[in-house]
């Protein structure tokens, strides 16, 4: 599955821009889904940090082919490689999983200011 390159902590993230395409590679109308990614260290453990539409750290790009972003942001978590699936939800409640896991490796950032943070 997809894995991210590599994060420092503490740092920005770049926009994830994402296309849902069927089995054939063709692009998907998503308009009037709502998507969901929810990272963890592992899939016990408590949600770490997320993206949301309804939240709007997810956006449409154009939802008539299937695109959509994961919004920048600074990601300042524990170490670790966090996993998430990415979850959409139609109108119909009925919930699919187009992409079951996106891995997004965190490593400490040595760099202080001058305050030693």
């Amino acid at each position: 599955m997809p894995t991210l390159r590599e994060h420092k902590r503490g740092d920005y993230m770049k926009d994830i821009n994402c296309q849902y395409k069927d089995s054939l590679g063709n692009p998907v109308d998503i308009t009037g889904i709502k998507i969901l990614a929810q990272f963890r260290l592992d899939s016990d453990c408590p949600v770490a940090f997320q993206y949301s539409s309804d939240q709007n750290t997810i956006q449409m790009v154009d939802s008539t082919i299937g695109k959509y972003k994961l919004v920048g942001r600074i990601i300042n978590h524990t170490p670790g490689v966090y996993t998430c699936d990415i979850e959409f939800i139609p109108p119909d409640g009925k919930i699919f999983t187009p992409v079951t896991e996106l891995i997004l490796p965190i490593v400490n950032d040595y760099s202080r200011d001058a305050n030693g943070n």
